[in-house]
């Protein structure tokens, strides 16, 4: 077995065998910037790399850097992964780690390790606004990314996927420096969105733990944003306790620094970690008080919200109330259409469905989750998906649809299981209902089940389960848990306004 031995900053070994005459060498064969660079590398925060973060350390130019690169491939002192993305070996990384303490002074290494920091700051700012480009931000380089932006969003995720580990190292090695706590927070607003949309809750909660800290140092709001979202990744992670202890802070920052707009969202966030203790009632009293904060500043997307929030706890076992869910989605729905926010919209449809669907009305929650499939498929976003395939499959395994639900529930779980959202809540009820309901019915076909003729390769679209729902609404009467009223009477009833909607009276 090779193991590597230290002899001193230029007499590294493969056993007993020195390599560093071979490697001083190569080295000695580079020109002045391949030598820089090849030094350089340690100090990138990550193990893999792309050019223009390594340019920004140099701070020369991308194609001087290129041909840099190139000089190092060419001596075998890096590998090319993939077309574009490069490694230094551990051995090479020695080598040029111990050459760089040879050669270049302390402040010249920092400057470079914070410029490549910084570059990552700026490009994930860039994908954060692409991934979600609505909420507010707080730092400055939001404004300083004009030449890194991406077509779209699903281009920025899929850069995101690829250097998430390379960013969060960059934080990383940025709070273990002193004076760099800007940089510290910036890197925690940056991940926010794309951390989320990948699911990755451990490191979430690690990015703004730090992200509070350094922002507790400097006096900043992010001390609350970054507190609000740990909270938030702690209630994915099941740690409902710690995520309501890290959003009560973030309340109480927010309201000592007199930021409203942070202290509804911490208050919204907080919710979230009550509801998830089955602290209903408290959740509801944190959302009211959000949507009070959020209508004084006139912020209309976060008012839909806070209603899609308190419309999602009334569809709980715990509360059951689904007419008020119903009011509160469907204002919300409303809202989200007003502001033209088409996530958002989709998002509050798809709980509106599961509100009709524990109302009894099946076949309109069917109808509803054929106006955002399509949209979240084309957004790129699987959490989401399961969640509209586990309502849909349970709706259609009530109106005796047994071919579609399976489908559906099939859906729902290779969705999840590709995706990695093994603590998903709408992928265990999918696996849930794929046993139960699937088991239940196995064998039987009833004349309801009328979407078993659409084509199989358009049985996922919005279209066709639009025109699905034309053919199994008339002849399938729903129940409703209002008595007098089907599913398509309480469809047309009046919306609420928003004023009458936040008047939360508790059961």
């Amino acid at each position: 077995m090779l193991r590597l031995v230290d002899r001193g900053p230029l007499d590294l070994s493969v056993g007993d065998v020195s390599v560093a005459p071979a490697l001083n060498a190569s080295y000695d064969e580079l020109g002045p910037i391949a030598m820089r660079l090849y030094r350089l590398l340690p100090l990138h925060p990550g193990p893999e790399f792309t050019v223009e973060p390594v340019a920004e350390g140099l701070n020369e130019p991308v194609d001087v850097t290129t041909q840099a690169v190139s000089e190092l491939l060419d001596a075998n002192l890096i590998t090319e992964i993939q077309y574009g993305r490069f490694r230094q070996h551990d051995l090479l990384r020695e080598h040029a780690r111990a050459r760089a303490e040879e050669l270049d002074p302390q402040p010249e290494r920092n400057g470079a390790l914070y410029r490549m920091c910084e570059w990552y700051g700026k490009k994930a700012a860039a994908a954060d606004l692409a991934i979600n480009p609505r909420p507010r931000r707080f730092s400055w380089v939001y404004l300083d990314v004009y030449d890194m932006q991406f077509p779209d969003r699903r281009d920025a995720l899929e850069w995101f996927t690829r250097e998430w580990a390379n960013v969060l190292e960059a934080q990383r090695s940025a709070a273990g420096q002193d004076g760099w706590d800007e940089l510290v927070f910036l890197l925690a607003e940056t991940v926010w969105n794309g951390l989320r949309s990948l699911s990755a809750w451990d490191e979430l909660a690690e990015s703004q733990r730090l992200g509070a800290e350094a922002a507790r140092r400097r006096s900043h709001v992010l001390e609350s944003v970054c507190l609000s979202r740990l909270g938030f990744a702690e209630t994915a992670l099941g740690n409902d306790t710690a995520a309501e202890e890290a959003c009560t802070q973030a309340v109480r920052r927010a309201s000592e620094l007199g930021d409203w707009w942070a202290e509804a969202a911490a208050l919204s966030t907080r919710a979230r970690a009550r509801t998830a203790r089955g602290e209903c009632h408290g959740a509801l009293a944190d959302l009211e008080r959000a949507v009070r904060l959020d209508e004084e500043l006139g912020d209309r997307r976060s008012i839909a919200l806070r209603h899609r929030r308190i419309g999602e706890i009334y569809c709980r076992p715990k509360m059951a109330d689904f007419d008020r869910a119903i009011r509160h989605l469907r204002l919300a729905k409303d809202v989200m259409r007003e502001v033209d926010d088409e996530i958002g919209l989709a998002r509050a449809v798809t709980y509106l469905a599961k509100a009709h669907l524990g109302a009894g009305q099946w076949g309109t929650a069917v109808c509803e989750m054929g106006a955002v499939i399509d949209v979240l498929r084309s957004f790129g976003a699987p959490a989401y998906l399961v969640d509209v395939y586990a309502i849909l499959g349970e709706a259609r395994a009530r109106l005796g649809h047994v071919a579609q639900a399976r489908a559906c529930f099939t859906e729902a779980i290779e969705l999840g299981e590709a995706a990695g959202l093994h603590r998903s809540a709408a992928l265990e009820r999918a696996r849930c209902y794929a046993m139960s309901w699937i088991t239940a019915t196995a064998g039987r076909r009833t004349p309801s089940d009328r979407t078993s003729r659409l084509d199989e390769r358009d049985q996922y679209s919005g279209a066709a389960l639009i025109a699905a729902n034309e053919q199994i609404l008339p002849t399938r009467p729903e129940h409703s848990n209002r008595e007098g009223h089907d599913g398509h009477t309480q469809g047309r009833e009046r919306p609420p306004t928003h004023r009458e909607a936040s008047a939360i009276d508790r059961p």
